[in-house]
């Protein structure tokens, strides 16, 4: 029993690891809403500045959907757009590893509460 003591977290871990899960958790939040963003003024621009126009006519919804969202309309949106991209995976996973190891953290905790709460009860 004594052994399994040097696994347990201790609060300052699980406060660290907690700060870093929110860290992540608040950085994906504005990458979401950064892409969101720089979507939206790729739409606006191509609707309303004639040289994005098709054939003399502003670009349907559905393309701006399908391919501006996705590529923008110049190469440097392009870039953008990607990069936003790469950062909300990256946050993505930094949010779902944090999770993972609080989990772990609280898992190794429940099970040591539980053989804490048997040995206790054996001795009674």
């Amino acid at each position: 029993m004594d052994e399994l003591l040097k696994y347990l977290p201790d609060f300052d871990e699980m406060d660290e690891v907690a700060k870093k899960s929110a860290d992540a958790k608040a950085r994906l939040e504005d990458a979401k809403n950064q892409l969101d963003n720089e979507i939206a003024r790729c739409i606006q621009t191509a609707t309303l500045d004639e040289k994005y126009w098709i054939n003399g006519k502003a670009p349907s919804m559905s393309y701006c959907s399908a391919v501006i969202s996705r590529v923008g309309n110049t190469p440097e949106d392009a870039v953008l757009l990607d990069e936003i991209r790469k950062n909300i995976t990256k946050y993505a996973e930094l949010t779902f590893k944090y999770k993972k190891l609080m989990d772990s953290m609280e898992s190794r905790i429940s099970v040591w509460q539980t053989l804490s709460a048997n040995k206790r009860k054996a001795l009674g």
